[in-house]
């Protein structure tokens, strides 16, 4: 491409961007090739529909060691726009894949939903090029209310050796997907928090607010308490939904320290438990609240760690109390549970949505009236059987995601697969 003007034609193409830091420095950068060590930890550039900025707006990120260096792009560079057609046959997915989002997104439209988003968790980072297509190509068709990542986002050992590279890692990520039309949503997972385990370096939660929820300030509610503990609800008022978004990988103490140690890294701590008992679950200043649904969602399964969770989750729905002290089957975290919704009365519970589990079930523990609905990882492993490597790239079953659709209605939680896997539904 000529130097002035930014291609988004091809998608083999090497364009080269000058840098207003030093007008004689020129930098090459692969678009799509976002496997690349070299180029992957630096730049994300991605340009779609809707999207509009004036000068010095749109900005290359680069780490530097710890160091954040922002270039500008100069004034100098323009912009092609591209037709809604035009970017999906540039998007650099395969056809095959732009044609089954197309017949997924028909089979969505068919629900009478009063919720619907788009949740794909667990890609670890495998591949962030289909990854950002899959995420613009689905809010192009403006059907979800939000679009959720659900946690382990990262983990490469090719660049988690320093802070700077695990940050760098996230926010190419992140970029992207905060800039879409519609709203992004994200959980934290494990691997988000200590992207390498062999390696001593923690995500803290002011790090990852900055990164993935930042933007979410004028819409979700978070724990004046503990601001950076990467919990928050957002209430869905048209739908009366409320959906609680909780961090299950909640082992960073006030100093900075894990509070436990070990492969899964998976507490709520004493904060989040409080605030999830008296603010996320409290619906008494609403005087329409037997018309609201509530839906949790985190990144770990609740049913393998969370008891306390699910107790105050039994009272809550039965409009009762629980209290105790609860210790955690992943590590010996103990908290203490005062939760009573007495006065509340019974409230209408939906479910937990998860991952971590890398595979698709549905667990129903009828005495405490739970459903808890794991989807599997985002990308289909190498290693597992019928899997050809990166060819498979260019086949729908090498992704996994699903379009979540709620109706009050039917009292029904629908997933609509698109690639690898089943469509599914629960009844709450």
């Amino acid at each position: 491409t000529d130097s002035n003007k930014i291609s988004c034609g091809s998608t083999s193409n090497m364009m080269y961007l000058p840098l207003s830091k030093s007008t004689d420095k020129w930098c090459d950068l692969i678009t799509t090739d976002f496997t690349s060590e070299k180029y992957a930890t630096f730049f994300s550039l991605y340009i779609y529909p809707g999207v509009t900025f004036d000068n010095y707006t749109f900005k290359v990120n680069v780490y530097e060691g710890d160091e954040l260096i922002t270039y500008h792009i100069p004034e100098n560079i323009t912009v092609d726009y591209l037709s809604l057609d035009d970017y999906k046959s540039n998007i650099s997915l395969p056809s095959a894949v732009i044609s089954e989002v197309d017949t997924v997104v028909g089979q969505v439209n068919a629900i009478d939903a009063d919720l619907r988003f788009f949740f794909q968790t667990d890609n670890h980072e495998t591949n962030n090029r289909g990854l950002y297509g899959l995420y613009q190509l689905v809010d192009s068709y403006d059907i979800c209310d939000f679009l959720c990542n659900g946690g382990d986002m990262h983990e490469n050992p090719s660049n988690t050796a320093t802070l700077g590279g695990a940050i760098s890692g996230l926010t190419r990520i992140s970029e992207i997907m905060k800039n879409i039309d519609g709203t992004f949503v994200a959980v934290k997972g494990n691997h988000d928090t200590v992207p390498n385990e062999a390696l001593p370096v923690i995500i803290n939660g002011d790090v990852f607010n900055n990164i993935f929820l930042s933007h979410l300030n004028n819409i979700a509610v978070f724990d004046p308490n503990n601001p950076n503990g990467n919990y928050y609800y957002i209430d869905f008022h048209t739908s009366k939904i409320r959906v609680v978004f909780i961090n299950t990988s909640d082992v960073i103490a006030d100093n900075g320290e894990l509070v436990v140690s070990g492969p899964d890294l998976n507490i709520i701590q004493q904060k989040q438990i409080d605030w999830i008992t008296n603010v996320a679950l409290n619906f008494t200043n609403k005087s329409d609240r037997s018309e609201w649904h509530l839906l949790t969602i985190g990144h770990a399964s609740m049913v393998y760690f969370a008891t306390s969770l699910l107790k105050i989750l039994e009272a809550f729905k039965s409009g009762g109390s629980y209290s105790g002290a609860d210790i955690t089957m992943y590590a010996p975290y103990t908290v203490d549970v005062d939760a009573d919704y007495t006065a509340q009365g019974a409230m209408i519970y939906v479910g937990n949505i998860c991952g971590h589990l890398h595979n698709d079930t549905i667990y129903t523990n009828e005495p405490m009236g739970f459903t808890e609905f794991s989807v599997r990882n985002a990308f289909r492993p190498y290693d597992e059987p019928g899997a050809t490597g990166r060819g498979q790239l260019d086949t729908p079953d090498f992704y996994s995601f699903d379009i979540i659709s709620i109706s009050k209605l039917e009292r029904k939680l629908y997933a609509t697969r698109f690639g690898a896997g089943e469509d599914r539904y629960f009844t709450y």
